[in-house]
């Protein structure tokens, strides 16, 4: 006897991410279970780790550099030196905002793409334990008191239950955790143009075929249900069970888990354009759209990995883009204007050549090998403490190190004497009779303060002395521009 079964249950889908480029993809091989399917998609969720750490790192490299270029120039001999190293630290404080503000928006994405393929996980999880296939273990068999014969009319029933239908990890780990297809998989995500999902339907109500099995014939019965499901009564005046039920439960998955490719772009040919808008988040199950299009947004922000500044001749800072803005800030200040026949790395050359000096390897030679090769010298209380530039940047001693240098600019700032000016406005015009002032002498066709006459030495430190409305006063002292990017 065979009786089928149909019973009603709720799947939940196991994800399946193929590269569909070639004729044999390495991913369509590898992704053939539910085990695969689940250290697959770990696979991609420590690639899209990796791909979110190298931002990060390349923001850290550039931040050193810009602690670096701050104690150089703190410790630099004179105010060009330090003029040039404050230059630089500029171009390299450029870079490092604009790493850091790229870096972050690919970030978003990919966290994005790991938290989906997170809970597509559990889904992977929940269907490999929901779901198997398969002949089921029984747990028990039992029969009415009374009524365990079967046959002659008797309506006794014989009860078979069977253990909840699990699979561990732990069973599928072993064979797939290390499969270097699924490495391999996980690599040709970049060029996959289609991935392959379970189709969606499949998170529907899903038929499933149960087939139990009548074991034996009146005559043959009791050794097989007393060996497998109701054991037979002796006390029964038969002597046995008639046509006892042994149950033999197989479970069978339907078709519908089979995999169909969704496009990863807008078009199946074509993986470099996601879809116009974001596929909108289903609320239960994730669809096989909306996770190609996590993943195809996420590998689309490939991640921003700025260099620090490493120009080693005038020509090529000149070339650098964020240089070349911060030679534009430069000329506005010195006035430098660009020609017409000036390409844009021509006008920076330019603009860098009166900050640094004609010599084309200045960059490397006068400022940036310094970085690594000089050594610096401040103290911590009364204690000195000597070490190369670049060591010092990558440790916490960089806040003691500035705050040394800056502090000794500023008390050198503060000993400086002022010297006030004094401007007549007795002397001008151009009629020499009119120019008849005791401090004006008429000189080149126009009236002048005559030469001395006209400025007072305040000698005293800190004093500001005026000599009337439209006198001012003048520092001597070079202007020391600290800045603490941190």
């Amino acid at each position: 006897m065979r009786v089928n079964i149909q019973l009603q249950t709720i799947f939940v889908a196991v994800l399946q991410v193929a590269s569909t480029s070639g004729a044999a993809s390495t991913a369509t091989a590898a992704v053939d279970s539910p085990c695969t399917e689940y250290y697959y998609g770990q696979k991609l969720i420590d690639h899209f780790k990796s791909q979110q750490n190298k931002p990060n790192e390349a923001a850290r490299q550039i931040q050193e550099q810009v602690i670096a270029l701050q104690l150089a120039a703190g410790a630099a001999e004179g105010p060009q030196e330090r003029y040039g190293f404050e230059i630089l630290l500029a171009i390299a404080t450029r870079k490092l905002n604009r790493q850091i503000k790229e870096g972050a928006k690919g970030n978003i994405e990919r966290q994005t793409a790991i938290d989906v393929l997170l809970q597509r996980q559990q889904q992977v999880a929940t269907a490999m334990a929901m779901t198997p296939t398969g002949k089921l273990a029984k747990s028990g068999a039992s029969h009415a008191t009374g009524g365990s014969e079967l046959g002659a009319g008797n309506t006794g029933k014989c009860t078979v239950t069977f253990k909840p239908p699990t699979r561990a990890f732990s069973e599928c780990k072993q064979t797939v955790e290390n499969k270097p297809a699924l490495e391999k998989a996980a690599a040709e995500l970049s060029t996959a143009k289609q991935i392959n999902f379970i189709k969606d339907d499949y998170f529907t109500m899903q038929p499933i075929s149960v087939v139990a099995l009548a074991f034996g014939t009146v005559n043959t019965v009791s050794g097989k249900t007393a060996q497998n499901d109701c054991a037979a009564d002796p006390s029964q005046s038969r002597g046995g069970i008639g046509h006892g039920i042994g149950a033999d439960i197989t479970l069978s998955r339907p078709a519908a888990e089979a995999a169909a490719a969704v496009p990863v772009g807008q078009t199946a040919e074509d993986n470099s354009k996601c879809r116009t808008t974001a596929v909108k988040k289903p609320d239960g199950v994730l669809t096989g759209e909306y996770l190609a299009d996590v993943i195809c947004r996420a590998q689309a922000m490939g991640p921003v990995t700025t260099k620090p500044l490493t120009a080693s001749t005038l020509s090529a800072l000149a070339s650098d883009p964020d240089a070349q803005e911060i030679a534009k800030a430069i000329a506005s200040v010195t006035n430098t204007k660009k020609s017409d026949s000036d390409s844009t790395a021509e006008f920076a050359k330019k603009v860098f050549t009166q900050v640094l000096g004609r010599d084309e390897a200045v960059t490397k030679t006068v400022y940036l090998d310094k970085l690594n090769t000089q050594s610096i010298t401040y103290n911590v209380g009364e204690t000195p403490i000597s070490n190369k530039i670049e060591a010092i940047a990558k440790t916490p001693a960089a806040g003691e190190a500035l705050a040394f240098f800056f502090t000794q600019a500023y008390e050198r700032i503060k000993a400086k004497p002022t010297t006030t000016v004094v401007v007549t406005t007795d002397c001008k015009g151009t009629n020499k009779d009119q120019c008849n002032k005791e401090k004006c002498d008429f000189k080149e066709g126009e009236c002048k303060a005559k030469e001395g006459v006209s400025i007072e030495t305040a000698e005293k430190v800190g004093t500001q002395n005026t000599t009337g409305s439209n006198s001012f006063v003048i520092n001597k002292a070079p202007l020391l521009l600290a800045v603490l990017i941190l």
